[in-house]
């Protein structure tokens, strides 16, 4: 156990558990997960632990159902942030195609004209040869 980290017993647990930060529940978890296995196995004869037991391990399910409802908070707002993100990704790619739709437009638009213009030199060329 490190340095000044408070031990937690089945008679002293963190204030507002499970609700406590994640680090005093992680602790008190392994706490009494600890206290459980060695007081089970040290007074195993003649101690009357059947109750103290029981609620024991009452207290590390909650603790642990505590945790896993964090984790899933976690995992949800993970999820939200990537599909936020796709959302933009999509719209940046609609925009971008879009953009690249009317820019193919535009220059479809400019040879055409390029084209003409280049016709009209060409008739030009051929009546000014035929004339001559």
């Amino acid at each position: 156990m490190p340095e000044g980290r408070q031990k937690w017993t089945a008679d002293k647990l963190p204030e507002n558990y499970p609700q406590c930060s994640r680090r005093e529940l992680n602790d008190a978890i392994k706490d009494l997960s600890a206290e459980l296995v060695t007081k089970s196995i040290r007074d195993l004869k003649d101690f009357d632990n059947k109750g103290w037991k029981e609620r024991v391990v009452a207290f590390i399910q909650i603790g642990s159902s505590e945790l896993q409802h964090r984790n899933s908070n976690y995992a949800l707002i993970a999820t939200l942030i990537g599909l936020f993100i796709s959302l933009i990704a999509i719209y940046i790619s609609v925009a971008s195609l879009k953009s690249s739709s009317r820019w193919e437009e535009r220059q479809i638009q400019v040879l055409e004209k390029q084209a003409s213009t280049q016709e009209r030199i060409l008739e030009t060329i051929k009546d000014k040869v035929q004339a001559e």
